[in-house]
């Protein structure tokens, strides 16, 4: 953010989405009032430059003021992309009595060369965004995340930020929580779908304007997917969040996220998902996966839903050749071992963290279908390398996932949490999951061993400290990847590991 200041607007947001080859997404916050202007400098290869100005639309109020636009195609007369252009979105506030633009942010962004094979990418990954206590101040070790963080990327400049779920959470901290001790809303049972969207919207302000994480979304092409706590802890896990009780809280929280989130992404998104996206930068063809819209919707396919499941096959069928796929999970694709998850979870009431894995009774067929098309994307393109990205579980790692009758194998990098900052029993306690190498036997397939990664470069692994990872690729030499996780220790950021691969 290179003008202006959101302390000067303080309810005036502005941030890039996806960006490639065709299209800049922008995503605005602009409360009425005012009226608001985009001012686009534009550079070209051989120096020349110009400008552009274009009056913004007000939002709807029922979104919360927000709106997301697709620069060039939403703006009259916009001139189409080109390859290496370099772009600064200056948001400005319409002076009042005047035609004068009052700089609010600004962010820059190059137009990306068109995917290929020897080219690079860059992407950070993080999750788990609460960095208040339960007095509702933040955090000073969140903070001093938030702030280490910020400066790490602009030194840094990846091509995105995947937020892989939790950037809000409902339920906590449980003194401001928007359940109470019943676990029942405390707007009372006569809300509608329209109160909850209205007040998840006040709890995206509060959440989001926080510095460090403000500052993050402004500047940076920040990609987010839906987690529980967007929701309420382990939703879409329980057939009780699909009756009509539920419906209020389900609609409204959802359509929420699709103000504030899924249309930074999409556009004209379905608020009832699934919010699923792909993402192409240089040699890596990614998939976003959404792990919580359609859970217990669709018997054949009970995580993902059949639309999702369909458009992953079809992904990951056109991604042969590729150098380098990459699979973006909420929650890790393989963590605990299936006997563990059936033996605790039945003895627990309601939703719960074990329901809530792939490696649960009612999700594992999805966990299977998903190796399954892995495995099947590698033995037909055997250069192709595959590298799983998690968050959830509040711990940051690095994991080899085998199978043993095919022997491919991929990587898992898991950052989480963020800001969240845990008790040191509760760290230790989500530690314990990577101690002994987990391994679990698919209903109707081969062992699937998963290990933690050791060796050169690594440090700390696992690690419940507050992270962050970045992962840079290059082409499609076998060493192409380098994987970094930075914990925050003390008053600094230190790597736990820096692996290349």
């Amino acid at each position: 953010m290179d003008a202006g200041s959101t302390n000067d607007f303080p309810e005036v947001w502005m941030g890039p989405g996806p960006a490639d080859a065709e299209r800049i997404r922008l995503w605005f916050r602009l409360p009425p009032g005012r009226r608001f202007r985009l001012r686009v400098e534009t550079a070209q290869s051989g120096g020349t430059q110009q400008h552009v100005v274009h009056p913004l639309p007000a939002p709807p109020a029922d979104s919360d003021h927000t709106v997301a636009l697709d620069w060039p195609q939403d703006f009259d007369g916009a001139e189409e992309l080109r390859s290496g252009a370099e772009h600064r979105f200056e948001l400005q506030a319409v002076q009042r009595g005047s035609e004068v633009g009052i700089p609010v942010m600004a962010f820059r962004r190059e137009t990306p060369a068109a995917p290929g094979v020897d080219g690079r990418a860059k992407f950070a990954f993080l999750s788990c965004h609460q960095p208040f206590r339960s007095d509702g101040s933040p955090h000073p070790e969140s903070l001093d995340m938030l702030q280490r963080v910020l400066e790490l990327l602009r030194e840094e400049r990846p091509d995105a930020v995947f937020l892989m779920g939790d950037q809000l959470y409902s339920d906590m901290p449980r003194d401001s929580s928007e359940f109470d001790s019943s676990d029942r809303l405390r707007l009372g049972d006569d809300a509608t779908a329209a109160d909850v969207r209205q007040r998840w919207h006040t709890r995206y302000r509060r959440f989001w304007d926080v510095p460090g994480w403000r500052e993050m979304l402004a500047e940076f092409s920040c990609l987010p997917i839906l987690d529980d706590h967007e929701v309420k802890d382990c939703f879409g896990s329980s057939e009780e969040h699909r009756t009509e009780d539920w419906a209020p809280i389900r609609h409204g929280a959802l359509q929420a996220y699709t103000d504030y989130q899924a249309s930074r992404v999409l556009s004209a998104p379905d608020p009832t998902g699934p919010f699923h996206f792909p993402v192409e930068r240089g040699p890596v063809r990614a998939f976003v996966l959404d792990l919580r819209s359609q859970r217990l919707r669709d018997p054949s396919h009970p995580l993902l839903g059949s639309r999702q499941a369909r458009d992953l096959e079809r992904f990951l069928s056109d991604s042969e050749g590729a150098p380098h796929v990459l699979l973006v999970c909420s929650v890790p694709i393989a963590h605990v071992p299936r006997g563990l998850v059936g033996r605790v979870g039945r003895w627990i009431d309601g939703a719960n963290e074990f329901d809530d894995r792939w490696e649960s009774e009612q999700f594992r067929c999805d966990q299977d279908h998903v190796l399954g098309l892995l495995d099947r994307l590698q033995d037909r393109s055997p250069e192709t390398r595959v590298l799983v990205a998690a968050g959830d579980i509040h711990v940051g790692s690095l994991q080899r996932i085998r199978r043993t009758d095919s022997g491919h194998e991929f990587l898992q990098i898991i950052s989480s949490p963020f800001s969240h900052r845990q008790s040191a029993l509760a760290r230790g306690i989500a530690r314990l999951a990577f101690l002994p190498h987990a391994m679990f036997d698919p209903s109707d397939g081969p062992r699937v061993d998963v290990e933690l990664v050791r060796g050169e470069g690594i440090h700390r692994n696992p690690t419940a400290d507050l992270n962050f990872a970045m992962v840079d690729f290059e082409g499609s030499a076998p060493d192409g990847r380098r994987l970094r996780l930075w914990s925050h220790r003390g008053d600094a950021l230190e790597l736990a590991f820096d692996v290349r691969a």
